[in-house]
């Protein structure tokens, strides 16, 4: 069976990088330079990780990233802050 899930790396400039296949969350936050990761829903069987402590460590906002949260899942919600990736809730066993 073919993966046909897009997982995507989408960085504060807004530029965006097409992921492989799915990933161990130790890769995930090494790529996102993140000691924790924060997982939320986009109600789509995706979800958005993000770094937990993005305000905290002074991150810089991620405007696509807020535009696609707030759209999806949470409007008005706090504004993303850091890089994030989207991928497959069922990466990670569906529980998010």
């Amino acid at each position: 069976m073919t993966d046909t899930v897009v997982r995507r790396l989408i960085k504060t400039d807004g530029s965006i990088e097409v992921l492989g296949g799915a990933m161990s969350k130790t890769a995930l936050q090494i790529l996102l330079c993140a000691n924790e990761l924060d997982a939320l829903n986009l109600g789509t069987g995706m979800v958005m990780l993000a770094d937990i402590d993005g305000i905290e460590r002074n991150l810089p906002i991620n405007p696509l990233a807020t535009e696609i949260y707030h759209r999806r899942a949470n409007p008005g919600a706090n504004m993303i802050h850091g890089d994030v990736v989207i991928v497959a809730d069922s990466d990670f066993g569906g529980v998010h």
